[in-house]
């Protein structure tokens, strides 16, 4: 991270979010691939265990939420204080959010594990809930560094250093990938030793991001000499990065009724059916969810140093470039299903499976424009400081979504998975209003032209 990356930062926004997402997504694809690393080794394990990852897979997200979120608070607001050239401010947020990060691990440690047995028992509809346990409570052993890391790449992003946080995902992926067949089966640790693979590629790159900070590597200094909360700074983190917190914890946690429906329409197999298939769509929005990464950081700077037609200039560009990229992707998510569903049906009593799967998938391929749009949708509205609404949005279209799988349990698992193109559609829809009204905020904040 050098004065170079903050100068295309504050440059032009056309160039410096492209420049910048390009390597983000490459960095946010490689860590998603660690979730498909986990999965593909754990379908050897049966379907039941697949099963067990997917019902409780809301609660490891639960914990990497908390990091994502503050991360994208620590941007947005170290990236304005360094538009406006304000470098001690910089350097004070830094070190606040750091403080922050700590004592929201701690805190959720302690309300997840007191609230696993009962949300488990929920979610698996009363059964056996050993094999979610074997594999949900390491990460919560593993909830401080996964947190900090989240941290970490958000002010890392906020310096434009998008090449930083692909080494560091690299690292992390090398980790996992090495670490995950030794766990699973030469150990013979099964899920329990994919979620400690998992949490061990989370801290080491931690680690590896702090020295760089520790060793005046970065623009921003954390000097720990001076410790103390300052409730200016945290106001100014937690603005954004609460509510996004909130928006990314919602959609996790509201996965757990959904979930649970699902295991009561469609059972153990019905769970694997519904959630599998979604892994590869949550892959194909990875580019649109790299863009906003970029533009948020990109734009918040804008808006400190007062340029705020280039600001708009920045919002518009991702959108377009979003919407073209997720087309493209989900028409070759609908074309290549059969062969990439047999990552997850190559063995055993998945491979009964593949066939539905790779239906499923083609019914779920136009979440790719539904939900990348609406990722980007949300950068913005982060970006422009109205976080809130955002927030609100995931929340009413999650509980649109209970409302409708409700519904569709009653009919069977074909009407499910129509639900999940319905509710993104709905999403989408909702988010771009309140984005579009946002930019027309901006602009007139705009000289006239």
């Amino acid at each position: 991270m050098t004065d170079t990356d903050v100068e295309r930062l504050t440059g032009n926004p056309r160039r410096a979010i492209l420049g910048m997402s390009l390597p983000l997504t490459v960095a946010m694809l490689i860590s998603y691939v660690q979730n498909f690393i986990d999965m593909a080794w754990c379908s050897g394990l049966g379907s039941a265990a697949m099963a067990a990852v997917n019902v409780s897979g809301p609660l490891y997200w639960i914990v990497v939420d908390i990091g994502i979120g503050l991360g994208v608070g620590a941007s947005t607001a170290v990236a304005r204080a360094i538009g406006a050239k304000d470098k001690d401010r910089a350097d004070g947020l830094g070190v606040q959010a750091v403080l922050l990060a700590i004592v929201s691990a701690l805190a959720a440690t302690l309300v997840l594990f007191l609230v696993c047995d009962p949300v488990l028992d929920f979610m698996t509809n009363g059964g056996d809930t050993a094999l979610c346990k074997a594999y949900v409570v390491p990460y919560f052993i593993f909830a401080t560094p996964i947190i900090l890391h989240g941290m970490l790449i958000g002010m890392i992003r906020a310096e434009g250093s998008g090449r930083t946080v692909l080494y560091l995902s690299v690292l992390s992926c090398v980790i996992n990938l090495s670490l995950d067949p030794v766990l699973i089966y030469t150990l013979g640790w099964g899920l329990t030793g994919a979620a400690v693979s998992t949490g061990i590629s989370f801290v080491i790159p931690l680690a590896a991001g702090l020295l760089l900070y520790l060793r005046g590597r970065t623009f921003v200094s954390l000097s720990f000499s001076n410790l103390r909360f300052r409730r200016d700074y945290l106001w100014d983190l937690m603005y954004v990065g609460v509510p996004r917190m909130l928006e990314l914890m919602a959609i996790s946690f509201l996965m757990i009724p959904q979930n649970m429906l699902v295991v009561r329409t469609g059972g153990e197999t019905g769970i694997v059916l519904a959630l599998s298939p979604y892994k590869f769509i949550m892959l194909a929005v990875m580019p649109a969810r790299g863009m906003s990464e970029a533009m948020i950081p990109v734009t918040s700077a804008l808006q400190g140093a007062g340029r705020y037609a280039d600001a708009r200039d920045g919002f518009l560009y991702t959108v377009g470039m979003a919407t073209a990229v997720c087309a493209l992707l989900a028409g070759i998510i609908f074309l290549a299903a059969e062969p990439l569903t047999w990552l997850y049906s190559y063995s055993g009593d998945m491979a009964d499976l593949h066939g539905e799967l790779t239906r499923v998938l083609r019914i779920y391929s136009l979440c790719v424009i539904f939900g990348g749009l609406t990722m980007v949708f949300s950068g913005v509205l982060q970006a422009l400081r109205m976080a809130l609404l955002a927030t609100i949005t995931i929340f009413v279209r999650e509980s649109v979504f209970i409302g409708m799988y409700i519904i569709a349990s009653g009919i069977g698992m074909e009407a499910i998975f129509l639900c999940m193109d319905l509710g993104m559609l709905f999403g989408m829809i909702l988010m771009g209003m309140f984005a579009a009204y946002g930019i027309r905020q901006l602009s007139k904040k705009c000289p006239s032209e």
